[in-house]
């Protein structure tokens, strides 16, 4: 009787033993299938879920972005804002005698960063504002490098005061007009490959957001 006692606990407690990695087992394989559909969860929402900037968004974020309002007046002055950045940096590359494609680059992104962050938000007629005022402020970069040029042939002249008489300068005298005309075209064809570049990436991620947006509202 005694060793078929122990013989029945010696089964009864294998049996336990076996039951216990049973269990184990279902934990394991329990986690393991969450993984899995937290991954399958993950995937879906990367291929048809909202997306903002190529990146999964919730629905609350989504949401809280098509409900953002665009000022267009507000932007157009952060446009200006963002741009006289790149009229700086376009001024400063003259002075160290280079004139470089980033320069419209910067001034580009910056202008539609600029509308953007006061707008409230981005759109195709932002990046479209923001070009127009960023050739336009290449005009005004332009007129700085011939104030620098002024301010160094003529002693007692500060760039800011050169720049304030280029143009009745320009106007009155060819010689002048022939100085700033050759600038103007030159600033024009680097910088207007930067703000080519600039133009075209942001539409390209503007892109991205509206097809996020547009899958969202689907």
């Amino acid at each position: 009787m005694e060793q078929n006692n122990n013989f029945q606990n010696g089964s009864f407690q294998n049996g336990n033993f076996q039951n216990s990695n049973f269990q184990n087992g279902s934990v394991q394989g329990n986690t393991a299938l969450n993984n899995n559909q937290q991954y399958i969860n993950q995937q879906y929402m990367t291929n048809h879920g909202p997306m903002l900037n190529g990146q999964p968004m919730s629905t609350d974020k989504m949401a809280a972005e098509m409900e953002k309002q665009e000022n267009v007046l507000l932007g157009i002055i952060g446009a200006i804002g963002g741009a006289l950045i790149g009229v700086a940096v376009m001024a400063l590359c003259y002075y160290l005698n280079f004139v470089a494609s980033y320069t419209g680059i910067i001034m580009g992104l910056c202008a539609i960063k600029g509308y953007e962050m006061l707008s409230g938000r981005s759109s195709v007629k932002g990046i479209i504002i923001s070009a127009v005022v960023t050739v336009a402020m290449v005009y005004v970069g332009s007129r700085f490098c011939f104030a620098i040029e002024l301010s160094e042939a003529y002693k007692g002249y500060n760039v800011f005061e050169a720049f304030i008489e280029s143009g009745d300068k320009i106007a009155k005298k060819e010689i002048f007009a022939e100085a700033f005309n050759k600038i103007l075209v030159q600033q024009y064809i680097y910088a207007g490959i930067g703000v080519v570049i600039a133009v075209a990436s942001s539409i390209s991620k503007h892109n991205e957001k509206s097809k996020g947006i547009s899958t969202f509202k689907r």
